[in-house]
């Protein structure tokens, strides 16, 4: 029997929680949390170093409690010096290149990440510092829809049952197109094939079947996050607000299907997704079906802003101004999307 890969773990919050725990207790994989300090790493270790998860969506379901004696702070974990083999990424987009600063040395080529977070954007920052050290390593990337939260400490509580969506990055960014065969040799990756094995509905999609998803939950953030911090609102009060998400997801949309042309358009054939999937009217009615679903929820940009944290609002809305100004477009294409970008900046001053 193959041994256990060893996964490392960089936001061990409600999303990297979930995942950890399922891997852990089905002995999927060997966890490791990597604290963002020696004293969380402490506390953990003081409560136990365990996490509990329950099933609020299924009560029926027995919890689960993992052991996790492995956990540690990302400075402890440089002292060792041992490589980095496999690593998922789970904390806010904001802060990733911060909490691999001390993780990089620690990393090769043969490492494989898996990103899975909100937002767009860190996969190319990751990559140019990757370069930048001369390192190549694999990249995923996903798209998380179940619902997960924590009252204190590490008690996760797996609120709404969704889908764990994983592609492989293409080494060149304008290659959006993968074979089965790429497809194929991803699926072999031990990261990879452990988080296929965990009970939360996961797959492995071409890079062109997972991408559609990850601009339209993009778009769906960039209508709700920032007007529910700027209102101060749970989602589902954003419901009267359609207006401002048709707004929101007219200028979005052509940026994105010209940043991404080549996904819905082909010469040889049907093009690899329906162009009308970045419709904004079908964009907007999408965001204010989720204000509705997670009406109580309240968005992590909002309780960012709320506590005085920066937040990932550079990766939501942020990312549709910088498409843009990347394609030439001039600024008012997306006067809206900016507007929102630097008054949820200014709610933090």
């Amino acid at each position: 029997m193959a041994t256990a890969p060893t996964v490392h773990i960089i936001g061990f919050g409600s999303i990297g929680g979930l995942i950890g725990v399922h891997l852990q207790c089905a002995g999927i994989a060997r966890v490791v949390p990597v604290l963002s300090s020696p004293a969380r790493a402490a506390l953990f270790h003081e409560l136990g170093s365990k996490a509990t998860l329950d099933s609020v969506h299924c009560p029926e379901t027995p919890p689960l409690s993992a052991y996790f004696p492995a956990a540690v702070s990302t400075s402890d974990l440089q002292e060792t010096g041992s490589p980095i083999d496999h690593l998922v990424i789970t904390c806010k987009a904001q802060h990733t290149l911060a909490a691999l600063r001390p993780v990089w040395p620690l990393l090769h080529n043969g490492s494989t990440i898996a990103l899975l977070q909100n937002g767009l954007g860190v996969a190319e920052l990751l990559r140019a510092e990757a370069s930048r050290r001369g390192l190549s390593p694999t990249l995923f990337q996903g798209v998380v829809t179940h619902g997960a939260h924590r009252d204190s400490h590490w008690n996760l509580h797996h609120a709404g049952k969704g889908q764990l969506l994983l592609a492989c990055l293409p080494r060149d960014p304008t290659s959006i197109i993968q074979a089965p065969a790429t497809v194929a040799r991803a699926r072999a990756s031990p990261l990879a094939a452990a988080l296929l094995r965990t009970p939360l509905d996961a797959a492995l999609l071409p890079y062109q079947q997972l991408l559609p998803r990850q601009l339209e939950k993009l778009v769906v953030n960039a209508c709700i996050n920032p007007l529910s911090a700027l209102l101060d609102c749970p989602n589902g009060a954003l419901v009267p607000q359609r207006e401002l998400f048709a707004a929101i997801a007219a200028e979005a949309a052509p940026v994105l299907r010209s940043a991404y042309s080549a996904l819905f358009s082909s010469t040889t054939g049907p093009p690899p997704a329906d162009p009308d999937l970045l419709a904004p009217e079908r964009l907007s009615e999408k965001a204010a079906a989720v204000a509705v679903a997670t009406a109580s929820n309240s968005s992590s940009t909002r309780e960012d802003v709320r506590a005085g944290r920066t937040t990932e609002i550079d990766f939501i809305n942020g990312y549709i101004v910088d498409l843009a100004a990347a394609a030439g477009l001039p600024a008012s294409a997306v006067r809206l999307n900016r507007a929102l970008q630097l008054l949820v900046h200014a709610l933090r001053r």
